[in-house]
């Protein structure tokens, strides 16, 4: 039996020629789930000290010894500078509706440089109140407390294991201590996609589970 395969034709882009623009309108194409880290803090500092990022770089890593996700984040950045500090942080899991993607926006606004050629500190907690947007979680045998978003689907309470370098990024590889359920917005199955320079949620199954088992010989790993 002669087999006919398509011939997959490159773009024009030769070795090592790789544009930067090429390259992130390449990746604009790959849907990301959408999270929120928020980087622990002293006990007695106050919110507007608080710091976190919006982050669609959040996978797991490993289930065994024990469970752990990573992530990477873009230099400068204040909210590194805190994770650093007190290696404590808290990861949200957030749900596909507008107060997801108004937060999402409200962490996003990286460090901005001023004509100095200094960093102005970003606020993402300015205007969100204790105990009506966020609520602080206290660190067990430390001086550390987490500010932890409202409305989240879930929350992975992390530890930092370990940080690498790269380029003009950081991968961070945090262990997972507690994970907190949101009963009332944790049916938002899902959760919040960035595709294409936008926000999206989850469609409809092309194959059920069951389906998708029978027809590829896919198992749980």
């Amino acid at each position: 039996m002669k087999w006919c395969l398509p011939r997959l034709y490159s773009t024009g882009i030769t070795k090592n020629s790789v544009t930067q623009t090429r390259f992130k309108e390449t990746m604009s194409r790959v849907s990301n789930s959408v999270s929120i880290v928020t980087a622990a803090v002293g006990i007695d500092q106050k919110q507007d000290t608080y710091h976190g990022l919006t982050i669609s770089s959040m996978t797991s890593l490993a289930l065994n010894p024990f469970p752990l996700i990573q992530f990477n984040l873009k230099l400068p950045s204040f909210t590194s500078e805190s994770l650093h500090k007190y290696g404590y942080f808290g990861v949200h899991l957030l749900g596909s509706n507008e107060r997801a993607v108004k937060l999402a926006n409200q962490f996003s606004k990286g460090a901005r440089q001023c004509e100095n050629g200094l960093f102005e500190r970003t606020k993402p907690f300015i205007g969100l109140k204790e105990g009506a947007d966020f609520e602080t979680h206290y660190i067990k045998h430390s001086e550390f407390k987490i500010p932890l978003l409202k409305y989240c689907r879930r929350i992975l309470i992390c530890k930092k294991v370990e940080v690498f370098r790269i380029g003009d990024h950081e991968i961070w590889v945090g262990k997972v201590n507690d994970i907190i359920i949101n009963d009332v917005h944790d049916s938002d199955h899902g959760g919040l996609l960035h595709y294409n320079r936008g926000f999206h949620k989850l469609g409809d199954n092309i194959l059920s589970n069951d389906s998708m088992q029978n027809k590829f010989g896919i198992t749980d790993s």
